[in-house]
C-alpha cells in the first residue's frame, strides 16, 4: 500500500469519527436549553473541522502525493480535542434526565453566565458536566461538578472552578492600549513563603520543597474569587459543608493549600468585601459564625483551624494582589447584595408566585441565610431555591 493511502485511510477514519460525534450532536433528544446554548456552536465547529479534513483528503487522493507536514496534521491536538468536548457535552445532556435533577446543572450553568455577564476582560461560552470531583478541564474549557449535586449547597462550590477558567484569562490592558494576563504574571513570579519571609542572611530552607507554589497561587486565585463574586455563599458551601475539620492541616499532593489554609483565606477575602461600600460592615455577624463554627469543628475533630504566623503573613501578601487584580480590572463582579439576600430569606422559605427581578447570586445567599437561621429543612430549602432560579432560567431563555 502506498504511503497516499495509508494517509487516507486515516484520515477516512478520523472523518468517520468526527461525523459521528456530529450526528449525535445534532440529534433533537438533548437537553434543550444545552443544545441552544452549547450544542449549536459545536455543531458548526464540527462541520468546518470535517470539512476542512475533506479538502485535505481530497488533495491528496487527487494527487497521489503525501504533503511533509501531514501526518503531523493528522497527529494534531484539534481532532482529539474537539472530540474531547463533544463527550463532555454530550454526558452534560444525557445526564440532565430523570435520573438527576437537569434544573441544578442548568443553574449552575446560568450561575456561569450571570458572573460572565458581569466580567470585562473575558467571555465565557461553555457548561458543566457531572464528574467524581469538581474540577476544571483549561483544554476544553469545562467545569466538571461533583456527582450528584446534593441541592443548593454544592452550587457556590462550583465558583471556584469557574475561577481557574478566569485565573488563565483574566486580561489587564495597559496604558498604551496592550493586554497582559496579569494574574499569570503574578503566578509566574511567585516567591513562596521561606525565600519571601527569610532574613536575607538566613540559610537556605528545605522545607515545603514538595509544594507547587504557581499551583498553590492558581487554588487561592479561585477561592478569593469565589468568595469576591458570591460572598458568603461560597464560604458557607465550604466552611460549613465541604471541608473536611478532621483533615484540616493535611497537605498531601503538593497542589493544593490545606482546608485551615484555604478556609484562612476565604474569611480574610469575606474581611475585605466587608470593608467596600456598599454593604460595609454588613457581613460582621456572618464571618464570626463561619470562623467560631470550623474552629470548633476542628477542634472537636481533634485538628486545627490554625495557620503559622508566617503564612498568615505569606497569605494576606497573596490575598491582597489577588483582591487588588479583581477590584481593578473586574471590580464589576464584586459582591454587594448582602441586603437583598436577606430581603429575600422569605422567598426560600415560601417562594412567591411572582417573583422577579433577582439573581441567583442573592438566593444562593439567602438560602445559606436560611439554613443557619434553622428556616425549614435543608431539601425543602434547597427545592424552594430551584423553583426561584428556574424563573430566572426560564425569563432568560
Amino acid at each position: 500500500m502506498t504511503p497516499a493511502w495509508l494517509l487516507l485511510t486515516r484520515l477516512d477514519g478520523m472523518i468517520a469519527r468526527l461525523e459521528q460525534a456530529q450526528k449525535a450532536i445534532t440529534t433533537q433528544s438533548q437537553n434543550t436549553r444545552l443544545h441552544k446554548r452549547i450544542g449549536n456552536d459545536l455543531a458548526r465547529r464540527l462541520s468546518e473541522h470535517v470539512t476542512a479534513i475533506k479538502v485535505r483528503r481530497a488533495k491528496v487522493a487527487a494527487t497521489g502525493i503525501v504533503p511533509s507536514n501531514a501526518w503531523s496534521e493528522v497527529k494534531s491536538s484539534s481532532s482529539a480535542t474537539l472530540l474531547d468536548e463533544c463527550l463532555l457535552y454530550l454526558q452534560a445532556a444525557r445526564s440532565r434526565g430523570p435520573d438527576a435533577d437537569p434544573e441544578l446543572c442548568e443553574i449552575t450553568d446560568a450561575l456561569f453566565d450571570e458572573l460572565a455577564a458581569k466580567t470585562s476582560s473575558v467571555s465565557w461560552k461553555s457548561f458543566s458536566v457531572f464528574a467524581s470531583e469538581d474540577s476544571f478541564d483549561g483544554l476544553t474549557r469545562i467545569i466538571r461538578v461533583r456527582y450528584p449535586v446534593s441541592g443548593v449547597w454544592d452550587i457556590p462550590v462550583a465558583v471556584h472552578e469557574y475561577g481557574h477558567f478566569l485565573s488563565g484569562n483574566l486580561k489587564h490592558i495597559r496604558d498604551d492600549g496592550s493586554p497582559v494576563l496579569v494574574f499569570q504574571d503574578l503566578r509566574n513570579s511567585v516567591v513562596p513563603p521561606q525565600k519571601a519571609l527569610a532574613p536575607t542572611n538566613a540559610a537556605p530552607q528545605t522545607q515545603d520543597e514538595h509544594i507547587d507554589w504557581s499551583a498553590w497561587l492558581d487554588e487561592i486565585f479561585a477561592d478569593v474569587f469565589a468568595t469576591y463574586a458570591v460572598g458568603p455563599s461560597f464560604a458557607c458551601s465550604c466552611l460549613f459543608f465541604r471541608f473536611d475539620p478532621s483533615s484540616a492541616e493535611e497537605e498531601l499532593d503538593g497542589k493544593h493549600p490545606s482546608y485551615a489554609k484555604r478556609s484562612y483565606v476565604i474569611l480574610e477575602t469575606l474581611r475585605r468585601l466587608n470593608k467596600e461600600q456598599p454593604g460595609r460592615d454588613k457581613l460582621g455577624r456572618i464571618i464570626r459564625l463561619l470562623e467560631d463554627s470550623w474552629r470548633a469543628a476542628c477542634d472537636a475533630a481533634g485538628s486545627s483551624a490554625s495557620v503559622a504566623d508566617n503564612y498568615q503573613t505569606w497569605l494576606n501578601g497573596q490575598i491582597s494582589n489577588i483582591y487588588y487584580i479583581l477590584r481593578t480590572d473586574e471590580g464589576g463582579i464584586r459582591f454587594n447584595a448582602w441586603d437583598a439576600a436577606q430581603d429575600k430569606e422569605s422567598w426560600i422559605d415560601d417562594p412567591p408566585e411572582s417573583a422577579s427581578g433577582f439573581t441567583i447570586t442573592e438566593l444562593l445567599n439567602a438560602a445559606w441565610i436560611c439554613r443557619v437561621n434553622g428556616k425549614s429543612t435543608p431539601e425543602r430549602l434547597s427545592d424552594n431555591f430551584v423553583k426561584l432560579a428556574r424563573k430566572r432560567i426560564e425569563r432568560n431563555d
